[in-house]
């Protein structure tokens, strides 16, 4: 399962969060577990193969192109990665305050996550001296990642907290004015074709055609979809019925400046585009 399919995942989950919030079934707790573990095993997984460039890079190895073919997908991964675990996070804390009992498990998920980010920050860090143009075009993807993380918190309900869960509470406020009342017209379902071609625009062509974790996406994705009721999808989306669905269901700050500082100094003519493709 590659990146952009839990892109997708994630605003399927916003739009119809407000239906899955108020809902009184109780989750699952194979499936709130499952995500859990297959959460930490990516996590795993990501750690080890960032150590290993890394060390390549630190030591001076000169076979930078073949370091970053297998580094950038990786690098994707988490920063793709973290939207569908910003957005699941706090819909189910939201959750949580009408009677449920996940959000421990789920920010402990968050947390890694934040842990894994901060690697892939270091590792550009230290990659942006060998190849600056490599490492601006990733970082895109992460201020891409940013910006639509905090547009999908916005289709949350107005009483749940986001504060934690966004990179910019001001933007989520200022998207969330627009955006609660799309899906409750009766043209619901072109306001939600309208934002898959929105995500698929932005990312679709943009990732590596690869993803070195495919297997844990298809089974994170899989134990949230198993989490979720089916009833709230039917009238809003047709998400639950597409292909990919179906194969779902079987199947910080500092760092961020200091790269932001480094990009500018070594490709100061590429360095404003990440203000505006962002």
């Amino acid at each position: 399962m590659r990146c952009y399919e839990l892109i997708e995942l994630s605003a399927a989950i916003a739009v119809n969060a407000q239906a899955f919030i108020q809902g009184q079934r109780r989750l699952p707790d194979a499936s709130v577990w499952e995500y859990w573990s297959v959460s930490r095993s990516r996590f795993d997984r990501w750690a080890r193969s960032l150590k290993k460039d890394l060390e390549q890079l630190r030591s001076g190895d000169e076979r930078m192109p073949l370091v970053w073919r297998r580094a950038r997908p990786v690098l994707e991964e988490i920063l793709t990665g973290e939207i569908l675990t910003r957005v699941w996070t706090a819909v189910a804390c939201a959750y949580d305050r009408h009677g449920g009992c996940v959000s421990p498990v789920v920010r402990s998920v968050f947390l890694g996550h934040l842990e894994a980010r901060n690697r892939a920050l270091r590792f550009m860090l230290h990659a942006q001296d060998r190849d600056p143009g490599a490492v601006l075009a990733i970082n895109r993807v992460r201020h891409r990642s940013e910006r639509w993380t905090d547009m999908l918190l916005a289709y949350l309900p107005p009483h749940g907290n986001v504060a934690t869960f966004a990179f910019d509470t001001g933007r989520v406020i200022d998207f969330a004015a627009d955006a609660r009342d799309q899906f409750q017209q009766p043209h619901a379902e072109q306001s939600w074709q309208l934002l898959r071609w929105a995500l698929r625009s932005c990312f679709g062509c943009n990732l590596s055609q690869t993803s070195p974790n495919d297997d844990l996406h298809a089974r994170i994705g899989s134990s949230i979809v198993a989490c979720l009721r089916p009833e709230p999808f039917g009238d809003t989306t047709s998400a639950f019925d597409s292909l990919w669905m179906e194969r779902l269901e079987y199947t910080t700050a500092d760092a961020e400046t200091l790269i932001e500082e480094l990009l500018a100094e070594n490709a100061p003519e590429a360095a404003p585009a990440l203000a505006v493709r962002r």
